[in-house]
């Protein structure tokens, strides 16, 4: 009946529709010469069309919806983009994601931040776009801008057995920057605490790439990626802190050369750095970098304790190695050594190599000098005595790392420069005729993933004039003064998030002490290194008396000195301060003047100290506290700590309080 006359069904190619209308047409037209019966044939036919070329429209689009969705929930995509839960603590439902990226130019879709899969659609989309239309280096092509990315979308279409066309694009931007950081090995550097600045306390992780044939000290020229909050000028060390805890900051990435970093930590903030080099192939090395060219000037949430350097650095491996998981431990704190054991135990760290700090050298070197010859030393680098006149090559270069050490935060004058250049001159003339000598390299240290581990609890029982109590401890991080010292500061302390509840005997459990933050810094002086002491205790403290105890916010802290008579032996003296708040219902506000003093001793089998401190408040009160703890070492991460405590409480109108009594207790750092 409709001979002559051709019908195509419709396909999933886009065309079809035109195609499908013309023919309607055709077949509309020749209704006109049929019969009624005729009519309603070619209206069903019609119909029928339509509807498939409805179902076949919709199912290409499910189809391409359905890819989409399963592609960008990959775990590859996820870590590409930053994706976390929006209650990223403790896990909220999948559905509901975010970037912790805060810019907008690093999303292709204006919804990209909180929608995976709108952002993997704009991505693939992007990448498809013909090289014309981004031609200007300030606008470069998606591929361009983001070829790490580019590269993992063609990998799991690829994965998929999903084909799609991308066009070639010339990135010279990019392979221009890439040519000039030329890695293709990466390396862990690991900077040691620096107690007197409040964002390196826990010490500091970054990123060094090295060429395939780098040699030794050739890694100076090497580039290192580093991750910090952008501070403010101006800002001081206390609005750093509160800033950084409460996210004030954004955080960025910044690729500098490697010599600046060891200049930065090992001469001027004197900071011994562990470099470790990482497990990872030059391809999986070319994808981080390739990543980090994407994060250029690109800002992230940034909080001290959790999203800080050493967390981000997690990111960018996972990045770079498929597979892995570092980041999800993390979630409440992610302190630098802790995360140096995660990679530890995923078998990405190779063998360490350690850069001791300007200071380190120097006072090593010194022990070998007596009084009379540190005193040349000084006069050498003062300019009160000539290099000429000194024929010890030690002595000679003591006083040149003195020099170095003493001047690195000072303006360079024509004075300086030229004893430096009178010590070279000299250290020079020596060496020729003193072959035997050379400068000694301190002794290597325990690395910092053998340390104990930085949560801690303990139970505690003991006894206070016969009264029995039983304490249970937790503290979220990090170190104490008596803690396992393998890969730690002598004398140095850090604890926040300490809670500690106590139950006498016939009594309930009750808050019995909390520590917001406990730092301590005895750090020894010489005759070539004056540091000061200090400490800084804030919480919340039950005091007791005859008939009565209550709680005190309070906050404490002081200055001195510190004292190495002896190997492992430590003295230490400061003038105290402190403030009150009674949370009894009173509000009692005291103040108090005191000092604080004590000696530390380390040993194979732990640490030993004495303490005794005295303060006196405006209200009348006075209090004085004695203690005596050995800590016994059972492993990296448990000891056993046994205690004596004496105190006496005087308060304004009342007899002494005075409460004596021992303890013991088990640690377990995890």
């Amino acid at each position: 009946m409709f001979k002559g006359s051709v019908i195509l069904l419709p396909t999933r190619y886009p065309g079809f529709l035109l195609s499908f209308s013309i023919q309607v047409l055709l077949l509309y037209v020749r209704m006109i010469f049929f019969n009624y019966r005729s009519c309603l044939y070619v209206v069903q036919v019609f119909f029928l069309l339509v509807m498939l070329s409805v179902t076949s429209v919709k199912a290409e689009s499910t189809d391409t919806t359905t890819t989409a969705h399963r592609l960008s929930q990959s775990s590859r995509w996820v870590n590409m983009l930053h994706y976390y839960p929006s209650d990223h603590l403790f896990g909220a439902d999948s559905e509901n994601w975010e970037s912790k990226v805060l810019d907008d130019d690093y999303f292709l879709s204006p919804e990209g931040k909180y929608n995976r899969e709108m952002e993997w659609v704009a991505s693939t989309k992007a990448f498809q776009l013909p090289a014309s239309a981004y031609s200007t280096p300030e606008n470069p092509h998606a591929q361009c801008r983001f070829p790490a990315r580019f590269k993992l979308v063609k990998t799991l279409l690829s994965d998929n057995d999903i084909s799609l066309r991308f066009p070639d694009v010339e990135c010279p931007g990019y392979q221009q920057w890439r040519k000039k950081v030329n890695g293709q090995r990466a390396t862990l550097v690991f900077a040691s605490s620096y107690l007197n600045s409040p964002s390196s306390m826990f010490g500091h992780t970054f990123l060094r790439f090295d060429a395939e044939d780098v040699s030794d000290n050739s890694e100076w020229l090497s580039y290192a990626l580093n991750f910090g909050a952008a501070a403010e000028k101006g800002d001081n060390s206390m609005l750093y802190a509160y800033k950084g805890l409460v996210g004030g900051y954004s955080g960025y990435f910044a690729m500098m050369p490697y010599y600046q970093k060891i200049k930065e930590y090992s001469k001027m903030e004197n900071r011994s750095l562990w470099e470790y080099p990482l497990n990872l192939s030059p391809e999986e090395v070319n994808v981080l970098l390739a990543h980090v060219w994407e994060l250029r000037d690109i800002a992230f949430t940034y909080f001290f304790f959790d999203e800080n350097c050493s967390y981000r650095l997690l990111e960018l491996i996972e990045v770079a190695k498929p597979g892995v998981e570092l980041t999800e431990s993390f979630r409440a704190h992610a302190i630098p050594i802790d995360t140096v054991r995660m990679l530890d135990t995923n078998g990405l760290l190779s063998k360490s190599v350690y850069r001791a700090s300007a200071s380190e050298k120097l006072l090593f070197n010194a022990q070998r000098l007596s009084k009379h010859e540190i005193k040349r030393v000084k006069a050498l680098a003062e300019g009160r005595l000539s290099p000429k006149d000194v024929n010890s090559l030690l002595i000679l270069n003591v006083a040149y790392q003195y020099l170095q050490l003493t001047s690195a935060k000072k303006q360079r004058s024509p004075a300086l420069a030229k004893r430096q250049f009178g010590l070279l001159k000299a250290i020079n003339k020596r060496s020729k005729t003193q072959t035997n000598y050379s400068p000694e390299k301190p002794p290597r240290p325990s690395a910092p993933q053998n340390s104990h581990r930085s949560q801690m609890a303990a139970f505690r029982t003991g006894s206070f004039e016969n009264n029995a109590f039983v304490d249970i401890e937790f503290r979220a991080s990090y170190h104490d003064l008596l803690d396992p010292i393998n890969g730690y500061l002598k004398g140095g302390s850090i604890n926040m998030g300490r809670v500690v509840f106590r139950q006498y005997e016939n009594s309930t459990l009750d808050l019995h002490h909390i520590d917001f933050i406990d730092i301590n810094s005895l750090s020894p002086q010489n005759e070539l290194h004056q540091p000061t002491t200090w400490r800084v205790n804030a919480g919340v403290e039950r005091i007791y008396s005859e008939d009565n105890d209550w709680l005190t916010l309070q906050l404490n802290g002081g200055a001195g000195v510190s004292f190495e008579p002896f190997n492992d032996l430590l003295i230490y003296s400061l003038m105290e301060a402190r403030t009150e708040y009674a949370l009894d219902g009173t509000s009692r506000v005291d103040a108090g003047l005191g000092v604080r003093g004590g000696i530390m001793a380390y040993s194979r089998i732990g640490t030993a100290a004495i303490e005794l401190s005295t303060m006196a408040y405006s209200r009348g009160s006075t209090r004085v506290k004695l203690t005596a703890a050995q800590n016994i070492d059972l492993g990296k991460n448990s000891s056993t700590r046994i205690s004596y405590q004496y105190s006496k409480n005087q308060l304004s109108g009342q007899s002494n309080d005075k409460r004596s009594g021992g303890f013991i207790e088990y640690r377990y750092h995890f």
